[in-house]
């Protein structure tokens, strides 16, 4: 878990400021990982909501994978079309 977040001593606070954090930023799966590792560390055997928190991060990770070979592509191609001029 970040270090700053060792400071906030109550599990309670550190869920509901990761429960923020996703809110203000949906598309980063590190606050989704860190939300699921909480929920596992204070859970009674009870991980779907951790499981299901990890595959949010994954499929998000996933599709900013799939736009950055995309970008790639078409910087590449950009690339190519101009040394071609040349």
């Amino acid at each position: 878990m970040a270090k700053w977040t060792e400071e906030i001593p109550e599990t309670i606070k550190k869920k509901k400021l990761f429960e923020k954090l996703i809110e203000i930023y949906p598309r980063n799966p590190h606050y989704y990982n860190h939300l699921a590792r909480l929920l596992v560390e204070g859970s009674s055997n009870d991980y779907n909501p951790a499981i299901e928190l990890l595959n949010k991060a994954i499929e998000i990770l996933e599709e900013d994978e799939r736009t950055l070979l995309k970008t790639g592509r078409v910087a590449l191609s950009l690339t190519d079309s101009k040394t071609s001029r040349l």
